[in-house]
């Protein structure tokens, strides 16, 4: 997978689409205020795998994470970018494409599909989510053993719906 990834985008084939315009993927303004508060009491259910992206003017730096499919209704219709499912990043390859032990650890952990509950601490206007840190995934120590040791470690684990 990550292989075909980094071939595709060496191609120029991976999308990097466009922002989705807000007002055609956001719900009105009182189902996304009660979704706002749902989210951070319940917490949302959301099917799970492993989320690989290249970017075509650097196909080595490959990024990797968590592909997001809620299992509930969520505030917003469609991912803010098209082409770009709902996601958590987690970290990077190295430069030069090769994955650190914390990446492979992290990539044998997820590589199947699973329903998940996740655990919401933050829910801003702009639909960017951020986990809480008892969350299942910002818990899990070989998730944070791999995020803390990329570049992208100063970021919360967060979903922008």
């Amino acid at each position: 997978m990550l292989q075909l990834e980094r071939e595709q985008a060496a191609l120029q084939n991976r999308p990097w689409g466009a922002g989705v315009r807000w007002q055609k993927r956001a719900m009105d303004n009182d189902v996304f205020a009660q979704h706002q508060l749902d989210l951070k009491k319940n917490g949302l259910l959301a099917r799970i795998s492993l989320f690989i992206n290249a970017k075509n003017d650097n196909p080595n730096n490959v990024l990797i994470g968590l592909k997001i499919v809620p299992q509930e209704p969520i505030m917003t219709l469609l991912p803010p970018w098209t082409g770009t499912p709902w996601h958590i990043s987690i970290g990077f390859s190295n430069d030069d494409g090769s994955l650190s032990p914390e990446a492979l650890a992290f990539i044998n952990k997820y590589n199947t599909t699973r329903d998940l509950r996740l655990k919401i601490h933050y829910v801003g206007d702009n639909a960017v989510t951020e986990l809480a840190y008892d969350d299942p995934i910002a818990s899990d120590p070989i998730v944070r053993a791999f995020h803390d040791s990329s570049w992208y470690h100063d970021r919360p684990y967060h979903i922008t719906f």
